[in-house]
């Protein structure tokens, strides 16, 4: 992500939500920015009780996750359970992104220097003096204050390595999947709708084909990562054929998404998807994208999650919903 990109980024999202913003009823499901909390402070393994996740031997305390969560999210996390859960996993997405980031540029050379970083964040508040309208960068980046230097440094990272690939793009591993989806009112009805549907498989086909006819805004249909990879916090990537995930829309409700079958196949990640995708999909989805090429090391990186906060997927590298 460049320095423009990112300024690009924001300039779209100051308009729009920076929610998921494709595919209709997925633009209103909730998910909060991915880009928050790389700075949260790591203590040394055993020194922090109650660890949301620890990373390589060392853990970040559910105390500091929910004192950022506070932070970034404010009233709405107190007042909302859903939007405490999604602003939990993008924090954990992003600290876990960060340790990655420090590893991937020790390994392969990089250098992002602080001085590239105070030029990243210049660069936006010069922008920003210009457009009064702007937010200020911790809000365009979903971080805390003290946390804007860590997460400019990653996307200085990304920016170097995707400069770094070639023409023809890097081999990466793609997931498609099909999915069903039937909208329910309340957490209540989702779960009874969810038991219902696990026991007769056949009465989710109706339903969801039923609903989709009703609203043809409803998601359906296939799903691939490399091209709707800001899809993936919602755990449709992740879970298994045959699973069903349930998802908040906020105020508009959840959808019950069943998982009808799913693939992993070789695919080829360019430069030009990447900055396609901020373009199509806003920010967010250019970082998830631009993750996967971090896929190696995420792999190799020892990670233990506190379940309650979701689950840890290197294959996408992101945190995402479990199947609740």
């Amino acid at each position: 992500m460049s320095e423009g990109q990112i300024v690009r980024g924001r300039r779209r999202s100051a308009a729009h939500s920076s929610e998921v913003r494709s595919n209709g009823v997925w633009a209103r499901a909730r998910w909060i920015a991915a880009a928050a909390g790389a700075s949260v402070v790591l203590a040394s393994c055993g020194t922090v009780p109650g660890a949301a996740v620890t990373i390589d031997g060392t853990q970040v305390s559910t105390q500091a996750l929910r004192a950022q969560i506070s932070e970034v999210a404010g009233a709405d996390a107190a007042a909302d359970p859903d939007a405490s859960a999604a602003h939990a996993r993008s924090l954990l997405t992003t600290i876990i992104r960060h340790q990655l980031a420090l590893e991937v540029a020790k390994k392969k050379g990089i250098d992002v220097s602080q001085s590239d970083v105070n030029g990243f964040i210049a660069q936006y508040d010069s922008y920003r003096s210009t457009t009064p309208s702007a937010p200020a960068m911790p809000v365009v980046l979903g971080v805390p204050a003290g946390s804007v230097e860590a997460t400019s440094y990653d996307l200085l990272v990304f920016d170097k390595l995707m400069a770094a690939i070639p023409a023809e793009g890097v081999d990466v591993t793609d997931i498609d999947v099909t999915v069903d989806a039937v909208p329910a009112a309340t957490w209540a009805d989702a779960v009874a709708a969810r038991t219902k549907y696990l026991a007769d498989p056949a009465l989710m086909t109706a339903d969801a084909a039923a609903a989709l006819a009703a609203n043809p805004q409803l998601p359906g249909g296939h799903e691939s990562l490399l091209e709707q990879p800001g899809h993936a916090i919602f755990g449709i990537f992740s879970t298994a054929a045959g699973e069903i995930l349930l998802v908040s829309q906020g105020t508009q409700g959840y959808l019950v998404v069943r998982v009808t079958d799913r693939t992993e196949k070789p695919g080829m990640l360019t430069k030009k998807m990447i900055s396609d995708t901020n373009t199509s999909a806003g920010l967010q989805s250019e970082i998830a994208l631009a993750s996967l090429l971090l896929g190696p090391e995420a792999e190799a990186l020892k990670v233990r999650l506190n379940p309650r906060f979701g689950v840890w997927d290197p294959r996408v590298v992101q945190v995402v919903a479990g199947r609740s």
